[in-house]
């Protein structure tokens, strides 16, 4: 299991994706209720990220599969913010949400390593 901590999703993520088993992305959600914690599968493809910032987790699967040939599972881990501004603290809905996320990402990390590493990307 490795941690990768980004400020944001960048093209260069593609290539350590593509020799991953899994990846999940975990986020902040603006349009999630505070406090909430989601959980949904994440497939190649463009996402909806601009390329002049960010990209989104469908990007860098996709990228990995265009470049790289390998697609990892992957999901994403989200919990709905209250505040988006600049910050040291998180609000007290999002405190309590950490360990319900933390949780998923685990059940997921484990489930996921007792499964054959994916089939390679088909050109």
């Amino acid at each position: 299991l490795r941690l990768r901590r980004v400020h944001q999703l960048a093209p260069e993520l593609a290539e350590p994706a593509s020799r991953a088993r899994a990846v999940i992305f975990v986020d902040a959600r603006a349009d999630a209720s505070p406090g909430s914690v989601s959980c949904e599968p994440v497939e190649p493809g463009a996402g909806t990220a601009s390329l002049t910032h960010s990209i989104s987790p469908q990007a860098v699967l996709l990228y990995a599969e265009r470049l790289f040939g390998q697609v990892p599972r992957a999901a994403v881990v989200t919990v709905g913010g209250t505040s988006f501004d600049h910050g040291d603290e998180l609000s007290p809905e999002v405190l309590r949400a950490v360990p319900k996320a933390a949780r998923r990402v685990r059940s997921l990390a484990r489930l996921w390593a007792h499964q054959p590493f994916p089939e390679p990307a088909r050109a």
